[in-house]
């Protein structure tokens, strides 16, 4: 019996679409011998055991995740990740540069990683190029042929009688990086207009997250040329909702998180008996025989009584279900990328100078309970001349006499390079420890000390903020040779600074809120 665990952010996502949409029905359809559960990472890292044999993380970009991952892969564990979304292919944007920042980061701590299209698997190979990538598409819920054959027959004989139609959009509204959900449907309502030009009574639901119903996205919808109604989005009404329309109208934008969604929505707006009509970016097409691009082909279809999706073209559609959203494949699929790898030993070294398993350097911003959390996995917690906090640190980059000085608690001294060792000083005690100052010279193979004068006005530091971290960082490697480097940041200007190849690239975790 093999056990996969899916880390996840918070006990919240656990109602989340993702979580409901992939990880329920991937565990419902689970092959014999595999076993699919989940765990909010607070709960994991309170832990002292760790039963699955395969950990998979999914949206935890913070830096809590690389110090478990860390810690997972050392005691043996399979790392895994699985990306849903497309927030890394947008270069230009660096509102995104912490996820950016943080895929890349996550790279040494990562065995195989999954993706739900091949859009998406294409941009993450990028960032994780050593890591074998699998496809598993969102997989297809369980549904009753026989239900879905009558409600289309129904519908298509009731609006074809009426001339009038009940039209759907649905999903999340709103996105706070990209112009999605509501601006979408809004580009490309004049398509709804055609319905009534075309000698057909058309109304329009809303069904959307209220937060989504913002002054601006109200202001919006009411440039709608169609009437419409507003409702608030839950599963069960989508559902509900989905089963009663005749049409679900799914405009798609064609930035690059539009491209690489998966086919969900469509796919359960036709097993509720909806004709689709989709414009914008063809993310449909490998459903296009049952996916209409516009209004008028749509209404043509109608008048014919021959619409896409109609009782004599339900076998395509299984056909096409079992090709690309079968729940057995995708689940077998799942298991199988996950499984296909080699356990890994335990890092066990008994040695003097083993070394802690990882050293987590602070940033301009991070917190108190970054440090205690890489206390509890056996870290150092490492202190850089950007952060303004009074914390009990076991290593030190203060920025002293105009220059950069590393000094060590004399307890950590026992891990060090006996030659290095040897030029330590005594320094004193420092908050509540002792410490000895290292030279960074003699550290990095210098000639000269590190000059740094930190300015007294507020954004001094970020001229030298890519190179002092990158110097901790190869100063913590060369100390410590057997551990992993972590930056907790949170600061947005820092993430800047670190998105590109100034700052050095696998070793920096950029702590960071989910997305």
């Amino acid at each position: 019996m093999t056990t996969i665990c899916i880390v996840i952010q918070s006990p919240e996502f656990v109602s989340s679409a993702g979580m409901r949409i992939r990880y329920l029905r991937l565990a419902s359809a689970a092959p014999l011998g595999t076993t699919i559960t989940y765990a909010p990472i607070a709960e994991l890292l309170q832990t002292k055991t760790f039963d699955a044999e395969i950990y998979i993380f999914s949206k935890t970009f913070m830096s809590e995740a690389l110090i478990l991952a860390c810690h997972l892969k050392k005691i043996g564990k399979l790392v895994g990740q699985d990306f849903f979304d497309d927030y890394f292919s947008q270069m230009d944007d660096a509102r995104l540069a912490r996820f950016q920042c943080w895929v890349r980061e996550m790279e040494p701590f990562t065995d195989f990683v999954l993706g739900t299209t091949e859009r998406l698997t294409s941009v993450i190979a990028e960032y994780m190029p050593s890591a074998p990538i699998t496809i598993v598409p969102d997989p297809i819920e369980a549904f009753d042929r026989s239900d879905l054959a009558h409600r289309v027959s129904d519908k298509i004989r009731t609006a074809s009688a009426s001339r009038r139609l009940s039209i759907y959009w649905f999903g999340i509204g709103d996105n706070p990086f990209f112009s999605v959900g509501v601006r979408d449907l809004v580009a490309y309502g004049g398509d709804l207009a055609r319905f009534k030009a075309l000698g057909w009574d058309a109304t329009l639901t809303v069904l959307t997250n209220t937060r989504a119903l913002s002054s601006e996205g109200l202001a919006l919808l009411r440039t709608l040329p169609i009437d419409f109604r507003i409702m608030e989005w839950t599963e069960a009404r989508e559902d509900e909702s989905l089963k009663a329309a005749d049409v679900a109208f799914i405009p798609v934008g064609g930035q690059g998180f539009s491209r690489a969604k998966s086919l969900n929505r469509c796919l359960t707006a036709l097993l509720r008996g909806c004709q689709v009509l989709s414009r914008g970016y063809p993310l449909y097409r490998s459903l296009g025989e049952f996916v209409y691009r516009s209004a008028d082909d749509l209404v043509a279809d109608l008048e014919l009584g021959q619409v896409k999706l109609r009782g004599s073209q339900l076998p395509r559609l299984y056909e096409l279900l079992d090709a690309h959203a079968s729940p057995a494949e995708a689940a077998a699929t799942f298991g199988s990328a996950a499984t296909s790898l080699p356990m890994r030993p335990s890092e066990k070294d008994s040695s003097r100078r083993a070394g802690p398993p990882l050293c987590l350097i602070h940033g301009r911003n991070s917190d108190t309970s970054i440090h205690k959390l890489a206390a509890r996995f056996g870290g150092l917690s490492v202190r850089s001349p950007f952060h303004e906090k009074t914390l009990n640190y076991q290593l030190r980059f203060d920025s002293i006499g105009g220059e950069l000085r590393c000094r060590i608690e004399k307890s950590r001294m026992k891990f060090l390079d006996p030659d290095l060792a040897t030029a330590a000083i005594d320094v004193g005690r420092i908050m509540d420890l002792e410490f000895c100052d290292l030279p960074l010279s003699r550290i990095m193979g210098w000639n000269d000390p590190f000059p740094l004068a930190m300015g007294s006005d507020r954004f001094s530091w970020l001229a030298v903020y890519p190179s002092v971290m990158g110097v901790i960082r190869t100063a913590c490697q060369r100390l410590f040779p057997s551990a992993s480097v972590i930056v907790s940041e949170q600061h947005q200007l820092a993430l800047a600074t670190m998105h590109g190849d100034a700052y050095p690239r696998a070793t920096t975790a950029i702590r960071s809120g989910v997305a």
